[in-house]
């Protein structure tokens, strides 16, 4: 692990302090505040490219509605997730790595389903050759469904660190997950 990697990683963790802070205090015990515990796992594999990249990890998320009995809220996730890919399309060996990051997001609640739309800074310690490995961006946008503490979620991901450094490929990913709620 490099120097930059560790130093990704205690900013991860600095910025998910939140998860040792009780919930009360940061939703002051409101009905329309609430949180996600998430695991979730995406592959690259359905869609025709020349690339192999899959990962899990576990996403936490803070969300708070902008007004009681809103429908639209707001959310913070910070994640961390483990990868695995082809550093190259000739390759035949997997190599492994890790993504750490924030998201900030809008969604939609209606009945039991969100739809949720979020992007946010994300590090990357993969060495592929249709993205460099450092900063970039995750986009995402996700249906999920929820029922009293547990729900599901499918969604689509990109991450690109936006041109700023070349390679950038982007890589695309289809998601799935598991989420646990509490309020």
């Amino acid at each position: 692990m490099t120097r930059q990697d560790r130093l990704s990683v205690v900013v991860f963790l600095l910025l998910s302090i939140q998860w040792l802070i009780p919930a009360e205090t940061i939703s002051q015990d409101s009905p329309f505040s609430k949180h996600r515990i998430s695991l979730l796992g995406g592959t690259s594999d359905f869609i025709k490219v020349s690339y192999d990249y899959s990962w899990l990890g576990g996403v936490y998320t803070f969300r708070k509605s902008f007004k009681q009995e809103g429908k639209v809220f707001y959310f913070l996730q910070p994640g961390m997730l483990v990868s695995r890919y082809l550093p190259s399309p000739d390759s035949e060996i997997k190599n492994s790595g890790f993504e750490v990051g924030l998201n900030l997001g809008l969604g939609y609640h209606y009945r039991s389903w969100n739809i949720e739309l979020g992007s946010g800074p994300y590090y990357m310690g993969a060495d592929i050759d249709r993205q460099i490995r450092g900063f970039l961006f995750n986009n995402q946008l996700f249906l999920r469904y929820e029922q009293d503490r547990w729900g599901f979620s499918v969604g689509f991901r990109h991450i690109s660190n936006g041109e700023i450094q070349l390679p950038n490929g982007g890589i695309n990913s289809f998601m799935i997950g598991a989420d646990y709620l509490w309020h």
